[in-house]
């Protein structure tokens, strides 16, 4: 296997070693942020809300379910 094989150049760059690359995958990091729109404060309250909200629902749902089920399995197999 030659080395051009083992670090390919992408789009005419030259090659770089593992610190280049390093570098530049930390700069493509940082740009790939600057890009996310970040929730305020706000609409973080009203996420977090609605998230925890959604747990709890769930949580009774499985506890209910959980409860009927072994009432129906007591019911059929005795106790």
């Amino acid at each position: 296997m030659s080395e051009s094989e083992v670090l390919p150049s992408h789009e005419g760059e030259a090659r770089k070693g593992v610190f280049g690359r390093a570098r530049a995958f930390l700069h493509d990091i940082s740009v790939e942020l600057r890009k996310v729109i970040w929730p305020t404060r706000r609409e973080l309250s009203v996420y977090t809300t609605v998230v925890l909200i959604f747990i709890l629902f769930i949580t009774a749902f499985i506890t209910v379910l959980d409860f009927g089920f072994g009432q129906i399995t007591l019911f059929l197999f005795g106790s």
